[in-house]
Formats: structure tokens, C-alpha cells, sequence
């Protein structure tokens, strides 16, 4: 199977125009940025290849090719079949970066209201009544676990990564300027803590 995507990928760049340059430095750009998905890789050259992908294009920087919004979307719609507050957990952990360590995401999250609790329905109390849970850390991460947005770092236990590159840079453009600031001094602070107990 993943060889009819490589040989549709290859009938893809073939369907290119003339004048779009690829160069070898070009197609090793859309696969490291894309690692290999023929999905993704597709969806760039795409793009790449209209006037408005060109347009968007940095020629001196090669290696960060502009994602298409299909390729966004796709993301956007895994991430929608995770809970709220796994969707948090995700976000944060996206500031953070690409591999993560436990101890660093349970010390950012540990004042987290918004991952710590999700409103859950109170059986049999009325409708429209709710409590709030409280969510474990690794609750949490249990479901994006399962949802296949992070794995596990072999042999480090404790430490963990997104599957894909693309996921964790999605969800951390989707953050607003002032969180995102202000996510990254938590976790400098977790980090600087987590440094100090080593």
C-alpha cells in the first residue's frame, strides 16, 4: 500500500508545471518537513506549484515549505475526536516541543483549570446539572496516546513524543500570542525546577 502512495506521489510531480522549480533541494525540503507522508507531501507540492504557493514560498529558506490548508484541516479533524481537555493537554505540551518529558508537563499543568477539569453531566440530578472531574495527568495523556497523537520515546521512560511534526506545529499555531508567552515562562519555570530536583 504505502507504495501506491509513493508512485502517486511520483505521478503527482510529473502533472507539475515546467516552470516550477524543483530542485533536489526542494524535494528533500517537502519530504524532512513533511517526513515522508505521501499525504502531506502531495498537499505541499500542490500548493507549491500554483502562483500563490510560489508566492508564499521563501526561496532562501528552502527547508520550511508553507502548508496547504488541506493539510491543516486533516490535523484539525484528529484533533477534534479528543476531548477537551486532552485537546489542552496536547496545546500545552506543543509549547513545550516535539518530545516531551512527564515531569515537566504534569509541573506546567498543575494550576491548568482548563485541563485539570471538564464538565461532566450528574446522573439522575435534573437535566442540565454538571459536576467538575478532576483529570490525572496521565489520564489525559492516556487518550492522546490512544488517538495516536503521541507515542512514547522507546527505551525513556517518562518521555514522550507527537507522532508527527505537523501536529504539534498546528497546535501550537493555534495558540494566541499572550498564551503562548506566558505558556513559555511556565515551562521555563518547570524546567528550571525540574533542573533544580536533579
Amino acid at each position: 500500500m504505502f507504495n501506491n502512495y509513493v508512485q502517486r506521489w511520483k505521478q503527482e510531480l510529473l502533472t507539475l508545471p515546467k516552470s516550477f522549480p524543483l530542485s533536489a533541494e526542494v524535494i528533500a525540503a517537502v519530504f524532512q518537513r513533511t517526513e515522508g507522508h505521501p499525504f502531506f507531501m502531495t498537499e505541499v507540492v500542490r500548493l507549491l506549484s500554483t502562483e500563490q504557493g510560489a508566492a508564499s514560498r521563501d526561496i532562501s529558506q528552502p527547508s520550511r515549505p508553507v502548508l496547504p490548508p488541506t493539510v491543516r484541516s486533516v490535523i484539525e479533524q484528529r484533533l477534534q475526536t479528543v476531548s477537551p481537555p486532552c485537546r489542552r493537554l496536547l496545546t500545552v505540551t506543543a509549547v513545550i516541543g516535539r518530545e516531551f518529558r512527564l515531569q515537566v508537563l504534569e509541573a506546567v499543568t498543575d494550576q491548568d483549570e482548563r485541563l485539570r477539569t471538564a464538565s461532566t453531566p450528574l446522573g439522575g440530578n435534573g437535566p442540565g446539572e454538571e459536576s467538575k472531574t478532576k483529570h490525572s495527568v496521565l489520564e489525559v495523556l492516556d487518550e492522546a496516546l490512544k488517538a495516536w497523537l503521541v507515542v512514547p520515546v522507546p527505551h525513556n521512560l517518562g518521555r514522550y513524543n507527537f507522532t508527527h511534526a505537523l501536529i504539534q506545529e498546528t497546535l501550537y499555531e493555534g495558540i494566541a500570542t499572550i498564551e503562548r508567552l506566558s505558556l513559555h515562562r511556565r515551562i521555563g519555570e518547570a524546567l528550571e525546577g525540574h533542573g533544580k530536583r536533579t
